[in-house]
């Protein structure tokens, strides 16, 4: 009996042993496939497909326990900007037109309806007086001759009309007829520019920064993205400049002029370029503090209303 049970105890112990080998087998195996999972690529679906980072995107690490997750402090702003980078300012609605070193009109550009407001000097521009026009949303003003001036304005139904001057002292005169004949930008959508001849063009899309009418050379525009066009028919126009900081234009007997900002003499820029294709700038100039601006030129003489001041010189 006594041998029986020593024979039965010897079997439990190698069964337990069995047993105790197959426990350690799979908690390894299970361990092991446990270390196989956690390293392979993170599924976005069943699909199998992989996530991947978004190009360009930059991962942010988690901060930990002992890290501050307050914003970094922004960098000094008294640091001086680079020479090179253009100063900051905002295209305007001012237009301004000059028969001589002493004499010229200004306006800003109105809406259909908006009653015009029509201003002349004739000592260089230190002083100036209101002319009664009767005109209402005035967009464009053109001086021609020694003292005579025409303007393109729209009624409340943004009907345009021409009217002319002889003079500061002179009635205005309008011809609607004559409107059809002449460059200007729409008083109720600025983008579209309108040629002599009746056509109607949208030089830069749906946005104009400026819009001068250049003599010989038609017309020119600056698009939101700074080109510098021209046209002399108003069906095909031809990129002369790319000045992605210019911000005004005006014409001249000797070209096209092209206002822009330049942190280098903290000033506005004024370069005068002849109004053809691939045109190379041809003259330079500092003149007046940053502001709404407009310029003109007649002969050697440019104008600048920059701000609350005009300048010529």
């Amino acid at each position: 009996m006594f041998g029986a049970l020593r024979a039965n105890a010897r079997w439990l112990v190698i069964g337990g042993l069995i047993i105790l080998n197959i426990a350690l087998i799979t908690a390894l195996v299970v361990r092991q496939s446990a270390g196989t999972v956690s390293a392979m690529p993170v599924s976005a679906s069943t699909s199998g497909e992989t996530l991947r980072p978004t190009p360009g995107a930059t991962s942010v690490p988690t901060p930990s326990a002992n890290q501050s997750t307050t914003p970094s402090q922004p960098a000094d702003s008294s640091t001086p900007a680079s020479a090179e980078r253009p100063a900051r300012t905002q295209p305007s609605n001012r237009l301004i037109t000059a028969n001589s070193d002493t004499m010229a009109w200004r306006a800003d550009r109105g809406r259909c309806g908006q009653r015009a407001r029509i201003e002349v000097t004739t000592d260089g521009g230190h002083t100036w007086r209101r002319i009664e026009s009767g005109l209402r949303g005035v967009v464009r003003l053109q001086a021609y001759g020694d003292r005579s001036v025409f303007a393109v304005a729209a009624d409340r139904s943004c009907r345009p009309t021409y009217a002319s001057a002889q003079s500061p002292g002179h009635n205005w005169r309008q011809d609607p007829s004559v409107s059809s004949d002449t460059w200007f930008t729409a008083a109720d959508d600025p983008a579209r520019v309108h040629a002599p001849g009746g056509r109607a063009d949208r030089p830069c899309g749906s946005s104009i920064r400026a819009f001068a009418a250049t003599g010989a050379a038609g017309a020119a525009v600056i698009c939101a993205d700074g080109r510098v066009r021209t046209s002399t028919t108003g069906s095909s126009w031809h990129t002369v400049q790319r000045h992605s900081s210019a911000i005004a234009l005006g014409s001249s007997d000797r070209g096209l002029l092209i206002a822009y900002p330049s942190a280098s003499c903290d000033r506005l820029m004024i370069r005068q370029v002849s109004a053809v294709r691939n045109a190379e700038p041809t003259t330079t100039s500092c003149a007046g503090q940053l502001g709404a601006v407009a310029i003109a030129a007649h002969g050697a003489t440019t104008w600048r209303w920059v701000g609350d001041q005009v300048s010529a010189g």
